[in-house]
């Protein structure tokens, strides 16, 4: 489940944050494990080389005190104890004749590189790691001079060796593993916590975007990088929020200072329409002069409406609504203008439950939306309303077949005024 949730947002920066994480977990653990990877094997090798070289030592006392006869017998001794299969010994001369072996029989396909034998020229000891054709395990082995004209030979397979350094290799492979899977979890939850900040902020944007410009990112006193950013971002906010409410403020001082005069316009529009004495190209002009200084008052009436509610201070007068009879009533009202433009108006209003509600402002929403949808329809089409109802809502449906709404003037719809 965490990984799942983890690819499946690759380009986030929590993502980003914890490939970092692990990456620099990979590349420190292989740095680390490489290093001590040849530490231990040069150690262990250098163990090998050790116990070759005091063995090397202990021959050439032999030599020098009992003499060729005496290596043989203890060569013999030191093959039984330890195994022919495990080791084995070979007397050389300078030219790489043999002058005495241990049984070679389980090292039939062993050969000397002539090379070798020219470059022991010294009491310092060469070695050389060969690979006996079907073995699986290398050989170390050690040339020596043990004598005037003698070289010591001896080689060990060093399977105990190879076996430990396999299992070492075992081992950190799945440690390294183990301690991946734990760096991507702990490298996910740093990021997360690191970023929490990040995401209160986007929240309340989204909060913000939604309506709720009263929304602030909590500031949790820590002092660091987000903290900060939650501080400058609530004062960008407090800013904006100051000029909203005084832009509000205007609009709402300009509606109620508008009122007066159009009404007063309005007024004397009417007044002198009612006049006989005028021709009809003037009562046309007054005609028209009533109607849009009605649709002016009933915008301003609107945007005071709003600014109450937003206020909180707007009274309304919640009732019980007989919503059946609502739609009903505004369909009446409606149907006269939907016959001169010859457009069908349709209604299926059964009887509902009656709902607590503002009657008038339902009016005024209904109202809207039918004018809209009569407004849009062209002759010879048809615009249906229908009420429906079940346990925990009412729906009113206002169908038409007119041009519809562009798909980019959708989100635009409940916009203030548009």
């Amino acid at each position: 489940m965490f990984l799942s949730k983890l690819l499946k947002r690759p380009y986030t920066i929590v993502f980003r944050l914890t490939a970092w994480y692990a990456g620099v977990y990979v590349v420190i653990s292989l740095a680390i494990f490489i290093l001590l990877y040849f530490m231990v094997r040069s150690y262990i090798y250098q163990r090998v080389d050790n116990y070759f070289q005091a063995e090397v030592e202990e021959y050439r006392v032999i030599y020098r005190s009992m003499g060729m006869d005496e290596v043989k017998a203890d060569i013999t001794g030191e093959e039984t104890a330890i195994g022919e299969d495990k080791k084995f010994f070979r007397i050389l001369s300078p030219a790489g004749r043999e002058l005495a072996a241990s049984d070679l029989s389980a090292w039939k396909n062993l050969k000397t590189e002539k090379t070798i034998l020219n470059r022991v020229k010294t009491p310092t000891a060469l070695f050389e790691t060969i690979v006996v054709p079907g073995d699986r395990y290398r050989t170390r082995v050690i040339y020596a001079i043990i004598g005037p004209g003698v070289i010591l030979q001896i080689g060990q397979t060093i399977k105990a060796e190879e076996e430990f350094m396999d299992n070492f290799r075992h081992i950190f492979a799945s440690v390294f593993i183990t301690a991946l899977l734990l760096s991507v979890i702990v490298g996910w939850f740093m990021s997360r916590r690191a970023l929490s900040g990040v995401e209160e902020v986007t929240a309340t944007v989204r909060k913000i975007s939604d309506g709720a410009i009263e929304s602030r990112v909590p500031v949790k006193g820590s002092g660091d990088e987000i903290d900060n950013l939650a501080v400058t971002f609530n004062a960008m906010l407090d800013r904006i929020q100051r000029l909203i409410s005084g832009m509000k403020e205007i609009n709402d001082n300009i509606a109620h200072d508008l009122r007066s005069p159009i009404t007063r316009m309005r007024g004397l529009a009417e007044v002198t329409l009612a006049g006989s004495h005028f021709p009809a190209e003037c009562r046309a002009v007054l005609a028209g002069t009533v109607e849009e200084c009605d649709r002016l008052l009933a915008m301003i009436n609107t945007m005071l409406d709003i600014s109450e509610m937003d206020a909180g201070v707007a009274q309304r007068e919640i009732a019980d609504v007989d919503i059946s009879r609502m739609v009903r009533d505004a369909c009446e009202l409606f149907q006269p203008v939907a016959a001169d433009k010859k457009v069908t108006l349709e209604l299926e209003a059964p009887p509902v439950a009656p709902l607590k509600g503002d009657i008038k402002k339902l009016q005024r929403a209904l109202s809207n939306i039918l004018d809209n949808a009569l407004r849009n329809t062209p002759p010879g089409g048809t615009v249906s309303v229908s009420l429906s109802a079940d346990s925990s809502q009412v729906i009113i449906s206002v169908r038409d077949t007119g041009v519809g709404i562009s798909e980019h003037e959708l989100p635009r719809i409940f916009n203030r005024f548009y």
